[in-house]
């Protein structure tokens, strides 16, 4: 019958005769109906298959989810079709306790009596929301061949063992996926009574299919950046840093130690603040002001400027170079005695700010070395740390590996590396090893081509709990593409103008869930 603008389709009778029954194709094509709703039933429940409606992901025995996603798909276009998935659950007797052991009802005759059934019919026992009370009382077991939890316990009025499949958040998320991974129009979803008192199971549809992306730009990278800080930041942070958004490499230790204190990294230029910087500041009036490198880079007059936009103190942090810069801003905010240490090429500025949210998260800093040596101050302050291990950040190609042998006279732990092909793989890499699958709740994506934006967004990160990833100024690579999927965030942050992060991109992350 249609519904609205859609025509829903009963395709219980299983694979061979749903398409002869309906003219999907011929449909929606025709303009009768926007999209086709099919259900994602499991259409055979006997035997010794994966039974129940909870529709396993793959079988031998029965019509899977799997393929019933790919028989329709070879008749209709994935844009037109809504995917219509139960929360279900069913047990049955069974001749043993094994997995997908055959049932007594499939014996002739059969061994087990089948007395007490709560719902009578030929189709056997059913129980609902009795499903979940019996997979927590007789313990869940991961049927991974269906993707399905299942639970079994021995019946001993009946005398005779029971099995039964329900769905649960892990196996609604896994069709969900199914949805997403085929570009399907949607979903619908139907009870028969799982969901009683179960916010879990709805809540997986938040986090698979309520998602967001957000655009924070400016003018320019001063605008940006105070964008960035004004979303994230309410007024009165107990810090501000501050650094010149002429160049990266005073801005590279800043983002870990803001982050952990609490507060936004702000640009300026060198002899005075851009008017969106000095906006943010009156706004924040943060408690304090960081300002990270020397006057050659932010003047005294700006430093004098800073001093009106805050009651407190203002700070600069410099060393003779980005190496001595970064070890000051460790030396300032990090304790000896750290669990760990993380270490960058102070040659270009993507790995030190990939790993920024993630030392900022471990309570670590980042410090800076050459591709095929340690400078002095970064040796000054590795002795005084004395961390329990250091990770370093880069391929060969950034840091050498002789590096990472002196790097092991520092700790008594390991020195491991962290890296990628590349700086968009490198920042992957840093993200999965740091965040779990379905973990973090944001993430933050910032161009890969240029300095100014992830350093902004690297502290906002780091203050999250969120990873940072870098993407083309008009292209997904394809790890990160994997990462976003991996992680598979509610919300996206785009850090940046479309000349840094194209809406191409953008529209290509989109793609990854819709």
């Amino acid at each position: 019958a249609r519904v609205g603008s859609y025509l829903t389709v009963d395709t219980m009778a299983g694979a061979a005769t749903w398409a002869t029954g309906y003219d999907l194709a011929g449909l929606t094509a025709s303009g009768a109906a926007d999209a086709v709703m099919v259900m994602a039933y499991d259409f055979s429940w006997s035997g010794s298959a994966r039974a129940g409606g909870v529709a396993p992901l793959d079988s031998p025995y029965i019509f899977d989810a799997r393929q019933a996603v790919a028989d329709h798909l070879s008749v209709v276009d994935g844009s037109k079709v809504i995917w219509g998935i139960p929360y279900y659950g069913r047990t049955w007797p069974t001749q043993t306790d094994a997995l997908n052991s055959l049932t007594c009802r499939a014996t002739t005759p059969p061994i087990c009596p089948n007395s007490k059934i709560t719902s009578p019919g030929a189709s056997g026992a059913y129980y609902y929301t009795g499903a979940l009370t019996h997979a927590a009382a007789y313990g869940r077991r991961w049927d991974a061949a269906g993707g399905v939890p299942w639970y079994r316990w021995y019946d001993s009025t009946n005398t005779t063992w029971r099995q039964g499949y329900y769905d649960d958040p892990q196996s609604l998320t896994l069709k969900y996926n199914l949805v997403i991974d085929n570009g399907l129009a949607g979903i619908g979803i139907w009870t028969l009574g799982m969901d009683a008192g179960r916010q879990d199971l709805w809540h997986v549809i938040d986090d698979r299919f309520r998602r967001a992306d957000a655009r924070l730009a400016g003018a320019d990278r001063y605008a940006t950046a105070a964008a960035i800080s004004s979303t994230f930041f309410a007024p009165g942070p107990p810090v501000a840093f501050v650094a010149t958004g002429a160049n990266f490499p005073d801005a590279l230790a800043a983002s870990p130690a803001a982050a952990r204190l609490g507060g936004p990294t702000l640009l300026t230029q060198r002899t005075s603040l851009p008017q969106a910087t000095i906006d943010e500041l009156v706004r924040l009036q943060p408690r304090s002001i960081v300002i990270v490198g020397g006057t050659g880079v932010v003047s005294t007059q700006v430093a004098a400027q800073l001093r009106t936009y805050t009651t407190g103190n203002v700070l600069r942090l410099a060393g003779a170079d980005r190496y001595a810069t970064a070890a000051a801003v460790s030396r300032a905010f990090f304790d000896r005695g750290l669990d760990v240490v993380f270490v960058a090429t102070g040659a270009n500025f993507p790995d030190a700010l990939s790993v920024g949210p993630v030392a900022a998260v471990r309570g670590a800093p980042v410090l800076l070395v050459t591709r095929d040596g340690i400078p002095g101050a970064t040796a000054t302050e590795l002795s005084r740390l004395r961390p329990g291990r250091i990770v370093v950040v880069g391929g060969t190609g950034v840091v050498a590996n002789s590096v990472l042998a002196t790097l092991d006279t520092y700790t008594a732990g390991s020195v491991t590396r962290l890296a990628g092909k590349d700086r968009y793989a490198t920042a992957v890499a840093v993200s999965a090893a740091a965040f779990a699958a379905d973990g973090p709740n944001e993430v933050f994506v910032a161009t890969g081509a240029n300095f100014p934006d992830a350093v902004s967004g690297a502290a906002s990160a780091g203050a999250r709990h969120a990873p940072l990833l870098l993407v083309a100024p008009t292209s997904l690579p394809a790890p990160v593409a994997a990462e976003l999927r991996r992680l598979s965030a509610p919300t996206t942050w785009l850090l940046g103008s479309t000349g840094a992060i194209s809406n191409s991109v953008r529209d290509q992350i989109r793609a990854l869930w819709y």
